[in-house]
């Protein structure tokens, strides 16, 4: 049986694995949102508050990319399931 001391270690070591995986995640997601920040100013264009803030949610884990879609598509078409480049 495992004493208190080595089942605490256990779980702090459980939680700083998690602590670095999520921190991963958030790199990767912000490595994206400065990834498309850079294409739409490079086309001359700038990205509303609005965008801004959906892409700041999505960088923090609280949205996935289909709702960041679904929020840009809403904010420009009034329509969260048409995208933008579509031709309908």
């Amino acid at each position: 049986m495992a004493s208190i001391q080595d089942q605490v270690q256990k779980r702090v070591q459980e939680l700083t694995a998690q602590g670095e995986r999520e921190q991963a995640e958030r790199q990767k997601r912000a490595k994206v949102v400065k990834s498309v920040r850079r294409s739409i100013q490079i086309e001359g264009r700038d990205l509303s508050p609005a965008t801004l803030a959906l892409f700041d949610q999505f960088i923090e884990g609280k949205l996935t990319l289909a709702q960041v879609s679904d929020g840009i598509n809403q904010h420009y078409l009034g329509s969260p399931g048409r995208a933008l480049d579509s031709s309908t």
